[in-house]
């Protein structure tokens, strides 16, 4: 598959954040409403736990392109690790108070809490830092952090660079590869625009592909106790 341009891309995030744009505050029932939903995207296992439950729209190499029937067909991009830890990417449905999400899990942070913020970092390679607060995340014993974002700044930066290290209270937990997140992209708004153009107004298909897609140092930073993390699990109280 030919690369996408950025400049391409750059009329593709001009657009999405023309269509997804904010509806009133992130109030208590959107958060507890984003809790529920999103417990349907954390994966446990490979990119065969995606299809389960997503209508697939293309794969690219390590990346699986989908549109999620639980958020009214929003797409995302996701990729697994040799580690077992887990990214996705993706889109809120229409009229949410946040454009996006970004996700990381593993099934080894199993001290996080479900519900509760945690203050993280996000560095792309060695440029900007982004301070921002996750929340926790659990389905089946899968773990993961949770962060909302409402521009397209942020996408802009992820699909030029090649690691995103996630860090917590001064230390990098987790530092992933992002290899081909152009391409993966670059085909999570592709099947964006056509979700939104099979549903304008919103709604939730068995399959809004059907015809149109290509269907093709420790384990758990997040233990310990105390003011002292251990080097498993910094979330643990």
């Amino acid at each position: 598959m030919v690369q996408l341009p950025v400049v391409h891309l750059g009329c593709r995030l001009d657009r999405a954040r023309e269509s997804y744009t904010l509806q009133g505050k992130w109030g208590a029932y959107m958060y507890r409403l984003s809790l529920v939903l999103l417990g349907l995207l954390v994966t446990t296992g490979a990119a065969s736990a995606e299809e389960g439950r997503s209508n697939i729209w293309k794969r690219v190499n390590a990346w699986t392109i989908g549109s999620d029937p639980s958020l009214g067909g929003s797409c995302y991009a996701a990729t697994g690790y040799d580690a077992g830890a887990i990214l996705r990417i993706g889109f809120y449905p229409r009229g949410s108070a946040n454009l996006a999400f970004l996700s990381v899990g593993s099934a080894d942070w199993k001290s996080i809490e479900p519900q509760r913020e945690y203050e993280v970092v996000l560095q792309l390679d060695r440029g900007r830092q982004w301070p921002t607060v996750a929340f926790g995340l659990e389905l089946t014993g899968q773990r993961a952090l949770v962060v909302n974002f409402s521009n397209t700044e942020f996408f802009t930066e992820f699909v030029r660079r090649n690691t995103l290290a996630l860090s917590f209270e001064g230390r990098v937990i987790t530092s992933l590869s992002l290899r081909d997140s152009m391409k993966a992209v670059s085909e999570m708004f592709k099947c964006q625009e056509a979700v939104n153009a099979l549903i304008p107004n919103g709604g939730q298909p068995a399959d809004p592909f059907a015809g149109t897609g290509d269907n093709t140092p420790s384990k758990d930073p997040f233990a310990g106790g105390g003011d002292t993390k251990s080097s498993k699990d910094p979330f643990a109280m």
